[in-house]
């Protein structure tokens, strides 16, 4: 929670707990393959904090070798923020991470809405639209809200990207914005986090 990151932070625990995190994630993820179970890529992600003092490259392509997994498996999630309160920075870390194989996300993307122009720049695979655009549809409309959307649409087409919208909550938010050709949703409305053990349980459905 945020009591225990804002503790780990005072004591200068959080890049090794960081770092235990990425490695206990692919461990399960590699546990999960081994049993037989047909997975899709593992998305990590990773904090302004993380992103730029933890060596990534070199730590998480140890962690695939020492569970067998290939970087072109592993996407990495990426604050937009992160990215654009320093491009020059962050895309020289990104262009790394992209050499050594792994598929990178621009996460929460469309919260800093002005950051669109900066994209072109920034090597991304995919982009994941912010939960609060999802929000404001609701709250807002479809009118003043749906150009945001076919915008973003426009540009992930552009750059042949692969989008996926976070924060669905409701049947209705699927609905609404699967008529405008998205296909890729996550949030709520599907599953909530959930336990190994719980995983294995709907994996076998």
């Amino acid at each position: 929670n945020g009591f225990f990151h804002t503790e780990s932070k005072k004591s200068g625990y959080i890049d090794s707990l960081s770092l235990w995190i990425y490695e206990s994630a692919l461990r399960d993820y590699a546990l999960l393959l081994k049993e037989g179970y047909n997975l899709p890529q593992i998305s990590i992600n990773l904090s302004a904090r993380e992103f730029t003092r933890l060596n990534l490259t070199k730590n998480l392509v140890r962690f695939g070798e020492k569970f067998n997994i290939s970087p072109s498996r592993i996407t990495l999630e990426i604050t937009e923020t992160s990215v654009f309160s320093n491009p020059v920075v962050a895309n020289r870390i990104l262009q790394d991470l992209r050499d050594a194989g792994f598929r990178l996300a621009i996460d929460d993307f469309g919260a800093g809405y002005a950051g669109i122009s900066y994209f072109k720049e920034i090597p991304f695979d995919i982009i994941k639209i912010d939960k609060s655009l999802v929000k404001d549809l609701q709250e807002k409309g479809e009118d003043s809200i749906m150009p945001i959307f076919e915008s973003l649409k426009l540009l992930a087409n552009r750059k042949k990207l692969e989008i996926v919208v976070e924060g669905i909550e409701r049947k209705s938010e699927l609905e609404v914005l699967s008529k405008l050709g998205f296909t890729m949703f996550q949030g709520y409305y599907f599953f909530r986090p959930m336990r190994l053990a719980d995983l294995r349980e709907e994996l076998k459905k």
